[in-house]
């Protein structure tokens, strides 16, 4: 940082090498002079470029959905839960929901016990 004579304080970039007034500098705790080394010109122009960069390296992250659709055993409709819960489950080894209403339920039941009372009679 320089102070030419009647002016304001001036001060190098170290990236493009001009002198530029210390407002055309960003702010930086840990400078000595309480400013950035790179004026924001090049600091702007770099960061536009390493984030471009990065956007491009990047793989495209591919989100699983957060809803699964299952099929009730009975009637054959759509259940939806959230994935979560269904990884939940599976990592705790508990069932997976097969019916969609305690009616499905139910009639699954009666079906199961049928055969048994047709033998019984």
């Amino acid at each position: 940082m320089t102070l030419p004579e009647g002016g304001p304080p001036v001060k190098r970039c170290t990236h493009c090498g001009e002198e530029k007034p210390l407002d055309a500098f960003p702010r930086d705790r840990d400078s000595p002079d309480g400013r950035f080394w790179w004026c924001k010109t090049c600091n702007n122009a770099a960061s536009r470029e390493y984030y471009a960069r990065k956007k491009e390296e990047a793989p495209a992250i591919v989100k699983p959905p957060k809803w699964v659709a299952l099929t009730c055993e009975t009637c054959g409709g759509e259940m939806r839960y959230r994935r979560s819960d269904i990884e939940s489950r599976k990592r705790r080894g508990g069932p997976l929901p097969r019916f969609c209403s305690p009616r499905c339920r139910g009639r699954a039941q009666r079906r199961v016990a049928e055969p048994s009372r047709a033998r019984r009679g």
